[in-house]
């Protein structure tokens, strides 16, 4: 049944997993966590102008140096938002693990592509305080998890 699906995942890390996929991933990356006692952060990326849109290869680039093996990116909004999931954290490290991908991710967004769109990106942890989100600031600093 689900333990018998096979997903198409990228070749590589610069490979992009379209929306369906990456929606279905992430429904068993959820149940996966909670087997494993494990948690994961969702990092979305606003590509709100056409200019960010052109740029996606660009932005995909970047955010593949920030990803590992057991990470994947892909569309979770065809041509509108950029999902990146960073897999296998320990739940007890969370917190403190969103935010150094945060602000690694905000750098390179800031660095390859520019601040404005650093300042798009929303982050959402799972299970971990049951989908808080950081939101970047300006300067691409986390902010405290919201309620």
């Amino acid at each position: 049944m689900l333990n018998n699906i096979r997903l198409p995942l990228p070749a590589s890390r610069h490979d992009l997993l379209d929306e369906s996929t990456f929606h279905t991933c992430l429904t068993m990356e959820k149940r996966r966590a909670v087997r494993a006692r494990k948690s994961f952060a969702l990092f979305l990326i606003d590509l709100a102008s056409s200019a960010q849109r052109a740029d996606a290869g660009r932005i995909v680039s970047a955010v593949s140096s920030c990803v590992r093996t057991t990470d994947w990116i892909g569309w979770y909004e065809r041509g509108k938002k950029l999902g990146v999931a960073f897999t296998e954290i320990r739940t007890d490290q969370i917190d403190s693990t969103a935010r150094i991908l945060h602000l690694k991710m905000a750098q390179v967004l800031s660095e390859h592509v520019g601040p404005q769109l650093a300042s798009q990106m929303t982050v959402s942890l799972w299970p971990a305080q049951e989908l808080a989100v950081l939101q970047a600031s300006a300067s691409g600093a986390a902010a405290e998890p919201s309620s």
